[in-house]
C-alpha cells in the first residue's frame, strides 16, 4: 500500500500528525514510557492513536490498472505492512474496493517472506494458486519471484539498483588508480 497505492508511507503521515497534535516532547515520552523501539511497535502504537484526519495521495498510476483489473472479474487483494488502523485510514479515502485486506497487527510486521505466507494462505484458504503482486522496494522481490506477474512503482528500486551500480563504477575507478599508482 505505502508507495505503490499511496504515494509515500502511512506511519510517516501519521506519525507527523501525532506530532502536530501532541507535540515532539509528547512522543518521545510515549517512546520511552512504552518501550516503542522498534518499527513495528512504534507505528501500531502511533496508529492506535486519535489523529486528525489525513489526506493520501493515490497513485494515479496504479489505480487506473487495478480498476481495469476489477472491471476484466480480477479480485483485488491488499496486502500490506501497514498496521490494520493505518490501513483502514488509508481505504476509506481510497477510490477502490478490496475484497480481502491482509495487514501487520501487533505481533506480526508483514513484510518481505512474511507477507508472502500469508498471501499463500489466503490464497490456499481460497483454492486459488496464482496471485499478481504490485511493490516498490527490494523486500518485495521476495514475493514477486512467487506471482504470476509483478510490476514495480515508483522509483526506490531503480535507487537500490541505482546506487549498486554506483558501486561497481567506484570499485573499477579505484583498481584503475591502482593500477596507475603502482605501474
Amino acid at each position: 500500500m505505502d508507495g505503490t497505492l499511496i504515494k509515500g508511507s502511512t506511519s510517516s503521515t501519521e506519525i507527523k500528525s501525532y506530532i502536530k497534535k501532541s507535540g515532539i516532547l509528547q512522543l518521545s515520552r510515549n517512546v520511552i514510557k512504552y518501550r516503542l523501539f522498534n518499527r513495528l511497535k512504534l507505528k501500531t502504537w502511533v496508529a492506535n492513536q486519535e489523529l486528525d484526519p489525513m489526506e493520501y495521495e493515490f497513485n494515479q498510476e496504479v489505480v487506473a490498472l487495478l480498476r481495469k483489473l476489477q472491471y476484466r472479474g480480477v479480485g483485488l487483494i491488499l496486502a500490506t505492512a501497514s498496521p490494520s488502523l493505518s490501513t483502514d485510514r488509508v481505504l476509506k479515502c481510497s477510490p477502490l474496493v478490496f475484497q480481502e485486506v491482509i495487514c501487520s497487527n501487533r505481533l506480526t510486521n508483514l513484510k518481505g517472506s512474511k507477507k508472502l505466507i500469508a498471501i499463500q494462505g489466503y490464497l490456499t484458504k481460497n483454492e486459488e494458486t496464482e496471485f499478481y503482486y504490485i511493490g516498490d522496494s527490494h523486500i518485495d522481490l521476495q514475493i514477486m519471484k512467487y506471482s504470476k506477474s509483478s510490476i514495480f512503482v515508483g522509483k526506490r528500486i531503480h535507487f537500490i539498483i541505482g546506487k549498486y551500480i554506483r558501486r561497481i563504477e567506484q570499485l573499477q575507478n579505484l583498481k584503475t588508480y591502482e593500477k596507475k599508482k603502482w605501474a
